[in-house]
């Protein structure tokens, strides 16, 4: 444009306008041109020059608006939900962090009961519950076992009882002769508890409805420590 006019509109076809940085398709502003919005038809933008500086003016689709909008609110309420339930997690899992002078996360707590490390969690279910994990190292040793409550035909049918399951037939009557099934009728729930012998790391398993009461949990803390001593004890003959 070689005179200046205000507030006069006139129609640049857009392979005319110097390439410069500007966000505009197939071209760019000059240094001296602030780019305020287009309206674009047949390759042509519409614009109103003033003083030799030409300001286009946008034209944005209201339904363009309205999707970003909404975005924006779905991101910022998933924020606020996602702050709230770590906040309300971190809440639940405090009178049990005490227990283990631990620390909480996302979904659990991690920490020491009488020296051995420990780290509980929890994962949702759904309708169904939660199902929550609590884990406690100890010794490695060979042979994996397990303890469980069900019936011996398949699929767990038949009377219901606590059996322990052993890769090792002598170590399964060792714990047995332990009094390891004894000490199974004490517990008020019905756990699935396992042994893993490469990670030296025992896991007690339960669908629960609600987080654990504290003396309930010092109770679990309590009954791995005490199988992890008849494990040791039992185990003694195959170390690794």
């Amino acid at each position: 444009m070689s005179e200046k006019s205000h507030g006069k509109r006139v129609r640049v076809p857009v392979d005319s306008i110097p390439k410069a940085h500007t966000w505009l398709p197939d071209g760019a502003l000059a240094s001296g041109v602030q780019s305020c919005g287009c309206e674009r038809a047949g390759g042509v933008y519409t614009a109103v020059a003033q003083d030799a500086k030409m300001q286009i003016l946008v034209s944005v689709n209201s339904s363009d608006w309205v999707s970003v909008l909404i975005i924006g609110a779905a991101v910022t309420g998933f924020t606020l939900w996602l702050s709230g339930y770590f906040r309300g997690c971190a809440e639940a899992w405090a009178p049990l962090a005490a227990i283990v002078n631990g620390w909480t996360h996302s979904n659990g707590l991690t920490g020491t009961y009488n020296g051995a490390r420990v780290r509980a969690t929890v994962f949702s279910c759904g309708e169904a519950g939660w199902a929550y994990t609590l884990e406690m190292e100890t010794d490695r040793r060979v042979w994996n076992w397990s303890i469980e409550w069900g019936g011996e035909k398949l699929l767990g049918l038949g009377e219901k009882r606590w059996r322990i399951i052993a890769q090792n037939k002598d170590l399964e009557g060792r714990l047995l002769d332990s009094g390891l099934l004894a000490l199974m009728a004490t517990v008020p729930e019905h756990p699935h508890i396992s042994y893993i012998a490469r990670k030296g790391l025992l896991r007690f398993e339960l669908l629960i409805l609600e987080m654990p009461a504290p003396q309930r949990f010092q109770e679990q803390l309590d009954l791995l420590q005490e199988l992890a001593r008849k494990n040791r004890l039992k185990q003694n003959a195959y170390p690794c």
